[in-house]
């Protein structure tokens, strides 16, 4: 980070979720830098290879091709099952089954999520279950992470290695002398030849043989990308269209989003900050590109039930054996990447509901 280093801006290694030594019959990182196609060594952490296989070795089921519909309650408005779509193999169509269970958890993320409780509307919650706030769906967030790429004289294979080696966090919190609130990290990114062509060829206009030609030059650039925070706006939702369905006759989900004035300032100036880090490391040819990343919120957490979905342990206020537990529940968007705190709130909640559990709470 030579170009942070001459302007002064601290920087740090980037936490990963990426072994560097061996781990249960995992391999460390062998640097391939396939990351984003699958690691072939199982060096980086998913829940793929690191907590499916040992709920396998504990018992769990793992029912794959199944889509879940609705979840019933029972006459004490309780959550009693989940009735689900799973393809027949000998006919190709779709069964539907129901499973019952103690304690349900929805874990589809900021879409399927509020999805799901909009489509389990019933007489108890006629507007989406568990939505007597209002609020399912709503405070729809997505970090800002627009790209800014530059060439270098030496070779860089901008590929190799996991992305996001180092970042750095100078511009994260609010500075009273910005236009606008909160901030953004920068992380150093490495998109493969196909993605970093529909960059270059977006950013710079070019395709055809002028993009052929720019992309041989393809281990020579480097860039930095956007983690922006998105402020959560009553505006950016999540709701379903009963008259339009999917193959399993459910209504499909509509999103809504657009950024507020203050990600357009936040956008805006961290692309000029990260053009600044470039050219102080001796980038030219600069080239950006807008993007976005990952989603949060819709089905949000608190301590006042008539201002949030769900408690501080992801249980919804409405049915105390429901549980939401993705990033869904966050209220906030910050400027990072969420995977480590969504972690930390699943193992949170596990812990949770085994000891109310234990205590016949549930």
């Amino acid at each position: 980070m030579h170009g942070c280093e001459r302007l002064g801006i601290t920087w740090a290694p980037a936490p990963l979720a990426t072994i560097s030594a061996p781990k249960d019959d995992r391999h460390p990182c062998v640097y391939r830098g396939y990351c984003n196609f699958g690691c072939s060594t199982n060096a980086k952490a998913s829940t793929l290879v690191t907590y499916i296989p040992k709920a396998i070795k504990a018992g769990a089921e793992i029912r794959a091709g199944c889509m879940a519909a609705r979840i019933n309650l029972d006459d004490r408005g309780r959550a009693r099952s989940v009735s689900y779509y799973r393809r027949d193999v000998d006919t190709g169509g779709y069964v539907e089954e129901e499973q019952r269970a103690r304690v349900i958890i929805v874990a589809g993320y900021s879409i399927e999520t509020p999805r799901l409780l909009l489509n389990s509307a019933c007489s108890q919650f006629p507007e989406g279950l568990a939505n007597s706030s209002g609020l399912v769906g709503t405070h729809l967030m997505i970090h800002a992470a627009d790209n800014v790429f530059a060439r270098f004289e030496t070779p860089v294979y901008q590929y190799k290695a996991p992305p996001c080696l180092a970042l750095t966090q100078d511009f994260y919190a609010t500075d009273p002398r910005n236009d606008y609130v909160r901030g953004y990290t920068i992380e150093c990114i490495g998109p493969f030849p196909i993605q970093f062509a529909k960059i270059a060829g977006s950013g710079k206009r070019m395709w055809g043989e002028r993009l052929r030609t720019f992309m041989l030059d393809y281990n020579h650039y480097a860039g930095l990308g956007l983690n922006g925070e998105c402020l959560p706006h009553l505006f950016n939702t999540v709701t379903v269209v009963p008259e339009e369905k999917d193959q399993y006759g459910l209504p499909i989900p509509k999103v809504t989003f657009s950024w507020g004035e203050n990600e357009h300032k936040l956008i805006k100036a961290g692309v000029a900050q990260m053009r600044r880090i470039l050219e102080a490391a001796g980038g030219t040819d600069i080239c950006t590109a807008d993007d976005t990343a990952h989603l949060m919120g819709a089905c949000r957490m608190g301590n006042d039930a008539r201002r949030s979905v769900v408690d501080q342990w992801c249980h919804t206020w409405d049915v105390p054996n429901l549980c939401v537990c993705d990033g869904s529940v966050f209220v906030t968007s910050s400027g990072v990447n969420p995977s480590l705190t969504i972690q930390a709130i699943a193992s949170r909640t596990a812990d949770n509901i085994v000891e109310a559990a234990r205590r016949r709470e549930l």
